[in-house]
């Protein structure tokens, strides 16, 4: 009960372990797998507000290619390509003000450029309005002051500025992400490694529990076969008393009890004939004292029938058989099937009793309890191998529900065990046995 439980709980405890640790190796793996998206994202986000940032400057320039493009043909479209390009900058501020916000440093250098930016956008929309109020010449000095240059070139050098820390930030995530990768390997890799070792350690704990269970099953099982072979040497040593019993007991039955009721019945019949002509009541006594003679030598002659078959005793199994069919046959009112070999020389005085009794067992269940319409018997004999068959039509019965305490039919297949033989039973509710 211990090993069992202790075995038990072993495979239950290697489950959980095998459980636990895969669990364990898949939240390694999330874990891990979040860190590496994280600094993706970091990455593709710095990136991206590299481009915006290229972008940006793009669109002041192009801003300023529309502002000298106007001034020196003072065509129109130009100013339409200026007033479609502004709007898109300040949704690219608002834009890079948000992938800024996490970084407090960078977001202060973006302020500055975007005031810079601004600035620049004031005195271009300036120099346009002036052209488009006659002033061209006050714009022309204002632009040849190189203001607006300046302010170019410092837009230029903010943009850069930013890009190369953007690229610099690039560089420390991209190493951050191989970082996590690299640590969610080895995680992942110890962590299986330790799965595997405990699991190698309790299976082999638990082979050597298999082992031991099985040592200690065979163990078990060979005492069993052992105490069940003495069972059936007891057995058959028992069945072999009884019929010695029952063989001294028809013996003394016939010797003794027989002698004295034949020579009671003698003197009596001596007395009855010399009784005088007047003593009839003594001779109706005597007369009835006779026949109570008679029937006790009639029951004694079906005890010791009973005991030790006379039949089976002188002519052997075969003719038994048939005398106990054909006897059985009147009472029942079956029709009788016999198939019996003609010699049965070959059997031992053992198998011819203990078959004769499996026959006059299964004979009486059949006539008790089958209300058969047909009986048969067969006998079947092959070198060493004898088989008796008792088989009827009757109404059968569930094997599994059969009374584990039928002394019958365990005393069959005592018989058999005793003799080396089995007993087998075939039988279902409606279908015979």
């Amino acid at each position: 009960m211990n090993s069992k439980f202790r075995i038990r709980w072993r495979w239950e405890f290697a489950l959980f372990g095998s459980i636990l640790i895969s669990v364990g190796v898949l939240l390694a793996s999330e874990i891990g797998y979040s860190r590496v998206q994280a600094s993706h994202d970091k990455i593709v986000r710095q990136m991206t507000a590299s481009s915006k940032l290229t972008a940006l400057l793009a669109l002041v320039a192009d801003a300023e290619t529309n502002q000298r493009g106007y001034f020196l043909t003072e065509r129109t479209t130009y100013l339409d390509a200026f007033s479609q390009g502004v709007p898109k900058i300040n949704p690219l501020i608002l834009e890079l003000r948000d992938a800024y916000n996490d970084t407090p440093s960078m977001l202060s250098d973006f302020d500055h450029l975007v005031v810079t930016l601004r600035e620049r956008l004031s005195e271009i929309e300036l120099t346009l309005a002036m052209i488009k109020e006659g002033r061209k010449a006050t714009a022309k000095e204002l632009t040849l002051a190189g203001i607006g240059e300046e302010k170019m070139d410092l837009l230029r050098s903010e943009v850069a500025r930013l890009q190369m820390r953007e690229r610099e930030n690039t560089a420390l995530w991209i190493d951050k992400r191989q970082l996590n990768i690299d640590l969610t390997r080895v995680t992942t890799a110890l962590v299986t490694v330790l799965n595997i070792v405990l699991l190698a350690l309790l299976f082999n704990r638990l082979r050597h529990d298999r082992e031991e269970e099985e040592r200690r099953q065979a163990q078990l099982d060979q005492l069993v076969a052992e105490r069940t072979a003495q069972l059936e040497i007891l057995a058959s040593h028992l069945q072999q008393v009884s019929e010695a019993e029952k063989s001294r007991i028809a013996r003394e039955l016939h010797d003794q009890l027989g002698a004295i009721l034949t020579a009671s019945k003698m003197d009596m019949s001596w007395v009855r004939q010399h009784l005088a002509a007047d003593q009839a009541v003594l001779g109706e006594k005597l007369s009835r004292a006779l026949k109570n003679l008679d029937q006790g030598v009639q029951i004694k002659r079906s005890i010791i029938e009973n005991l030790v078959p006379s039949t089976l005793r002188t002519f052997g199994l075969v003719v038994a058989l048939r005398e106990l069919a054909e006897n059985m046959q009147a009472s029942a009112g079956w029709v009788l099937d016999l198939e019996l070999p003609e010699d049965d020389s070959t059997f031992s005085e053992n198998a011819s009793i203990a078959l004769f009794r499996i026959a006059q067992e299964s004979i009486n269940n059949a006539a008790k309890y089958a209300s058969a319409k047909t009986l048969r018997v067969a006998l079947s004999c092959e070198d060493d191998f004898v088989m008796l068959e008792i088989r009827d039509d009757g109404a059968g019965f569930n094997l599994r529900t059969m009374r584990p305490k039928s002394h019958g039919l365990a005393g069959m297949r005592q018989r058999m065990i005793g003799l080396g033989g089995a007993l087998q039973i075939d039988s279902r509710p409606g279908n015979g046995t």
